[in-house]
C-alpha cells in the first residue's frame, strides 16, 4: 500500500478513537475475528490496477488516468483496544448509521513497471476485466470509420461486492455487480469504483 493511503487510514483511525459511533462504545472483537481488512482488499485492487494498466498499454488502449474508489467499512476494536476498519462484505447484516464512507483516489501505476509474479488467480480478476472491457468498448467505437466516436473524457463506475468467506480457498473475492450475481441483497452494501482514462489528443490534420 502507498504511503499516501497508508496516511489516510492512520488519520481515519485516529479520529475513530476520539469520536466513537453514536458516542457508543464498540464491542471489542478477538484478534482472529472474521472480516476482510479495508487495506486488504486495496492491496487486491492495486494489484488488480497494475495488471490493467500493462493490458491496456500492450492492446494500444486508453490508459488509466485516476481512480476513485467508495467503500463501505466497519469500525471494530480488537483486543488491545486496536481500531479496525471491516469492509462490509456482501450478504452482511448491518447499520448504515453505524458505517463509515471512505473515499480514496489512487494515481494508476506506470504501466513499465514490474509486476509481482503471481501464485494464481488473482481475487480481484473479473475487476480487472470488467476495467479492460470498458477501454475496448470505447476503442471500438472511436475506430469505427462510419460513425467514429469523438471522445474527449470517458469516466466509468463500476458496482462492486466483497464476498467473505470464499469456498476457493481465498479469504474473499472482489466481483463486479452483473445481472447474474445472486445472493440476498437485503442486507448487502455494494462498493463502487470510478475509474477515468486518459484519452489520447487527436492526431493533427
Amino acid at each position: 500500500m502507498s504511503k499516501k493511503v497508508s496516511l489516510v487510514f492512520r488519520f481515519l483511525l485516529g479520529l475513530l478513537m476520539l469520536v466513537p459511533l453514536g458516542g457508543q462504545a464498540f464491542a471489542q472483537q478477538p484478534e482472529n475475528a472474521q472480516g476482510v481488512l479495508v487495506d486488504e482488499v486495496l492491496t487486491e485492487i492495486q494489484t488488480a490496477l497494475a495488471k490493467v494498466q500493462k493490458d491496456l498499454a500492450f492492446e494500444k488502449l486508453p490508459p488509466l488516468k485516476s481512480v476513485t474508489l467508495d467503500l463501505v467499512a466497519e469500525a471494530k476494536i480488537q483486543v488491545g483496544h486496536k481500531i479496525n476498519l471491516f469492509i462490509v462484505t456482501f450478504g452482511q447484516k448491518w447499520e448504515k448509521d453505524r458505517s463509515q464512507e471512505i473515499e480514496i483516489t489512487l494515481t494508476p501505476p506506470n504501466p513499465n513497471l514490474p509486476l509481482k509474479a503471481a501464485k494464481g488467480p488473482s481475487v480481484s480478476d473479473e475487476l480487472a476485466s470488467a476495467i479492460e472491457n470498458a477501454a475496448q468498448g470505447v476503442q471500438k467505437a472511436r475506430d469505427n470509420k462510419d460513425v467514429p466516436l469523438e471522445a474527449s473524457g470517458l469516466k466509468v463506475v463500476l458496482s462492486f461486492v466483497v464476498k467473505g468467506d470464499t469456498s476457493g480457498g481465498a479469504k474473499f473475492e472482489i466481483a463486479p455487480i452483473t445481472a447474474d450475481l445472486s445472493g440476498d441483497w437485503a442486507h448487502s452494501a455494494t462498493q463502487k469504483i470510478t475509474v477515468l482514462y486518459q484519452i489520447p489528443e487527436p492526431a493533427k490534420k
